[in-house]
């Protein structure tokens, strides 16, 4: 998070290609809610920058505590839809281990 002497704090960063969708949210309520609980402006790069994997997003606010909420909440929908988008292998059923007796 940066904040110059006169300017709005502000923070740049890259969200993850495949949690871009869960952090915009249906119709792009997820931002709007964030951007009104937070009191910050967020523009999230509607292309994917291959060479980082992602999609650019920077939020500004009007304090380094609205900034950094924000980010907080963003990085948690990205958590979340990591876990999701990879909990389906992670909690299929797996067998008991065979033991077998040594003769």
């Amino acid at each position: 998070i940066q904040a110059f002497s006169g300017e709005e704090p502000s923070c740049t960063f890259v969200v993850a290609h495949g949690a871009a969708g869960a952090v915009v949210g249906r119709r792009g309520q997820n931002l709007a809610e964030l951007r009104q609980a937070t009191g910050t402006r967020i523009r999230l790069d509607t292309d994917e920058v291959e060479a980082i994997g992602g999609r650019r997003c920077c939020i500004v606010g009007p304090c380094l505590n609205s900034v950094a909420h924000a980010l907080g909440r963003i990085i948690t929908l990205e958590r979340f839809q990591s876990a999701t988008v990879v909990s389906p292998t992670l909690q299929a059923p797996v067998p008991p281990p065979r033991y077998t007796q040594m003769p």
